[in-house]
């Protein structure tokens, strides 16, 4: 029984004496990890190379981490263990804290050695858009516009509203032109100075108008490309016909018919009833 008892005492000492890292002998665990700095946009992704150099002539791989806490700022080692390159990549969220960081790479052998890699920096910096026109009401080319119509103009951030009123234009669309802003100034509604025209033929009338490319939004950075709009209005026009009284009639709304007319009627009426021709 004592012999027995000793035997799994022995095995159970192997078992965990084999589980622990051990150093194997005459080795001396010698290896390097360097890394770049980087700059880090909100609301984006870097990469960056890791380079671990095995001086040991061991060609076990070292596992990466950084210890050090990142706000706002995930990150990923592909692969995580490596004896030679690694692409660690930093994903930023929109707002994360606008700082730079003095980091290392820690890397760790399986038989226990940790080596930290010279500083390098980090540096999450603010995201700069630039303003840009998203849409026009009227757009380009439209016909058949309104007379009532407003001009309505979205931008992509909020606008400087005296700079881009000062580089608003048009020379259709009257001097004493109306500008309200919503949307927290990134929505320009423009009222022309009167009712729109129509033409009176079969031409089309157009107008145009537009915002020049030094209108600024609210941090002082500029369009830099014109935004020009071409559209037209409805026509009215007339046009007279040969009626043939043997084959022209009126149908009305409530439902009364008048055949061989001398004419054709067509149109609505200020009752909402209408005449079909």
């Amino acid at each position: 029984m004592k012999k027995l008892l000793i035997f799994a005492i022995s095995l159970m000492a192997i078992f965990i004496l084999s589980a622990c890292p051990q150093k194997q002998a005459g080795v001396n665990e010698s290896f390097t990890i360097t890394a770049q700095d980087a700059n880090l946009i909100q609301g984006s992704k870097t990469t960056i190379k890791i380079t671990v150099q095995r001086l040991d002539g061991i060609n076990e791989p070292i596992s990466l981490s950084i210890d050090k806490k990142i706000d706002g700022v995930g990150l990923e080692f592909m692969p995580k263990e490596t004896a030679g390159i690694a692409i660690l990549t930093f994903n930023a969220k929109a707002d994360a804290p606008i700082k730079k960081y003095t980091l290392n790479i820690t890397g760790r052998s399986k038989l226990g050695k940790v080596v930290k890699s010279p500083d390098f920096i980090l540096n999450v910096v603010k995201a700069e858009v630039d303003p840009k026109v998203v849409s026009t009401s009227p757009k380009n080319n439209d016909t058949g516009i309104e007379s009532d119509a407003k001009i309505v103009v979205e931008f992509n951030k909020p606008m400087k509203r005296s700079s881009v009123e000062q580089n608003f234009f048009s020379p259709d669309l009257g001097k004493n032109l109306k500008f309200a802003w919503s949307n927290s100034d990134k929505t320009l509604t423009v009222t022309p100075e009167k009712a729109l025209e129509y033409s009176q033929d079969t031409k089309y009338r157009y107008y145009n108008f537009g915002i020049n490319g030094q209108a600024e939004d609210a941090e002082g950075n500029q369009l830099g490309i014109v935004t020009e709009v071409k559209f037209s209005t409805f026509r009215t026009f007339k046009k007279k016909l040969f009626v043939d009284k043997e084959i022209s009639g009126i149908i009305w709304s409530y439902k009364q018919v008048y055949t061989k007319t001398r004419g054709i009627l067509m149109g609505d009426w200020s009752d909402d009833s209408y005449a079909r021709g």
